[in-house]
């Protein structure tokens, strides 16, 4: 497996174990993560009873999944997303690469070109995925040479994915996986699939506000 590294900041940010465990190994985890977080924010705005749970799921979908992820806490908007980070070892096809950034949605998705980060310069694609209620996630998608590195996060509520976005970033500064030093495949072009503003000059999450 692919080593990835990244820091863990108590205030945002739980790391996800990937070990197998059973059920109740799994939710003592959660318990002591949530309240972690908790007894920094305080147990109302963590929502500590549905964090639990959320954390749980995530855990055990990571850890069969052999990638790796995170919790992220967004406080601006008391609401948590998983974070997923796999890698692979092939690059992706043109297809695989507009498949993954425009996939099927109630809402065109809007692609841009992410700020240069330790793993390169990618595209991220934003998707509405429900409009009652309205939720929205994000995906990110990287190519260094050899390589292809897809995150994603699980859907927020829609005028909360700015902001969780932004923070996804902030986390994704902090990422470092082995054998990846920031270098972009010459067969990707991040720019070349960046969505352009509608005709007055606005662009995702208008929708959201």
């Amino acid at each position: 497996m692919i080593a990835i590294r990244h820091v863990d900041d108590p205030e945002f940010v739980v790391a996800l174990p990937s070990d197998e465990m059973d059920d109740a190994a799994r939710w003592d985890w959660a318990r002591g993560a949530v309240a972690d977080t908790a007894s920094r924010h305080g147990a109302d705005a963590v929502r500590s009873d549905l964090a639990v749970e959320f954390a749980a799921r995530a855990q055990a979908k990571i850890s069969g999944e052999g990638a790796a992820g995170v919790l992220l806490y967004v406080p601006s908007w008391r609401v948590w997303t998983a974070v997923r980070v796999a890698v692979s070892d092939l690059e992706p096809t043109p297809q695989e690469v507009e498949a993954f950034v425009r996939p099927a949605a109630l809402l065109p998705p809007q692609v841009r070109v992410t700020p240069e980060l330790p793993i390169g310069r990618g595209a991220s694609s934003t998707v509405l995925v429900s409009a009652d209620p309205a939720l929205g996630a994000v995906r990110w998608l990287f190519v260094p040479p050899g390589r292809g590195i897809r995150v994603d996060i699980t859907p927020v509520t829609a005028p909360a994915v700015t902001a969780t976005a932004a923070l996804t970033e902030v986390f994704l500064s902090t990422v470092r996986i082995e054998g990846v030093d920031g270098a972009r495949s010459a067969a990707f072009e991040p720019e070349r699939l960046a969505s352009p503003p509608d005709l007055e000059g606005r662009s995702w999450p208008e929708w959201a506000s």
